[in-house]
């Protein structure tokens, strides 16, 4: 027959025939534990940017590249896009200025499409694709820029999430 004590708990190995280990003593500590606080200097210091910081420089490069955006100004809007993409400018939070400036230049889109699926499913009257559509005349007017194309199909993108996202 098999040796199962190795299946058996420990409280009950003692019935079995074989007795039960016993815990080692402890020996009594000499004086009370006391919580003490750390020196201010031995604290762990981890620089993070402000994160108040952070959210005010994405908002200023998304909101410069609307406004640009909403004025027409496509040509200049691209050129700062494409600058901040070479000099591979960053916010302090390592967030890509290309990036925040691109969403900024087709939030208006994205965000009305995304308004009119907040439901599930657009009303009979919403203007679904006037966004996308007007994208597409400014790629056709700029066809020789790849910064605005690359927009045009990113908010291409970010609407077939947005659609679905609603299930």
């Amino acid at each position: 027959m098999k040796k199962l004590s190795h299946m058996i708990p420990s409280a009950l190995q003692g019935f079995f025939g074989n007795p039960a280990p016993q815990a080692p003593e402890l020996e009594p500590l000499e004086m009370p534990l006391l919580r003490r606080r750390a020196p201010r200097d031995a604290l762990l210091r981890i620089s993070c940017p402000d994160p108040t910081a952070e959210e005010m420089q994405r908002d200023r490069h998304q909101y410069r590249a609307q406004w640009l955006v909403r004025q027409e100004r496509w040509d200049e809007m691209a050129t700062l896009l494409h600058d901040a993409d070479m000099r591979r400018e960053m916010t302090p939070g390592a967030m890509p200025v290309a990036e925040l400036m691109a969403f900024g230049a087709r939030a208006d889109v994205i965000l009305a499409a995304e308004h009119a699926l907040y439901d599930g499913k657009p009303a009979i009257d919403a203007p679904l694709m006037a966004g996308i559509e007007a994208l597409e005349h400014v790629l056709a007017d700029h066809a020789e820029s790849p910064v605005i194309a690359a927009i045009v199909a990113q908010a291409h993108m970010d609407i077939g999430w947005a659609w679905r996202g609603t299930g």
